[in-house]
């Protein structure tokens, strides 16, 4: 048996496909967002190459929210706490910069 949702019900615990986090026009080159959708927290934010991307708001290091205060360096983004940065492709850390390589 199917159910009707009715308009104004919750989404699903577990939605998916995608969710419009921010329209394109609304983020410029080097800008960075902090959006909360689906009781998470990301870090929205274009790098220098004009591609968006999009990873959780948290820091691993320490936890800052990389949207507020964070910078954006080419494609990363970098955490304003201790300048960890994080690549806008899959949220690897790319450097730390008082750690030797």
């Amino acid at each position: 048996m199917r159910k009707n949702r009715r308009a104004g019900q919750l989404l699903p615990s577990y939605p998916n496909g995608w969710f419009r986090l921010l329209g394109s026009a609304e983020l410029a080159r080097g800008e960075v967002r902090n959006v909360a959708a689906l009781g998470e927290q990301f870090a929205v934010f274009r790098g220098l190459d004009g591609e968006v991307y999009v990873l959780d708001a948290y820091c691993p290091h320490l936890g800052a929210n990389l949207a507020i205060g964070g910078h954006v360096v080419g494609n990363c983004i970098e955490c304003p706490f201790h300048g960890w940065i994080f690549s806008g492709k899959d949220g690897s850390c790319v450097k730390i910069p008082y750690a030797k390589k």
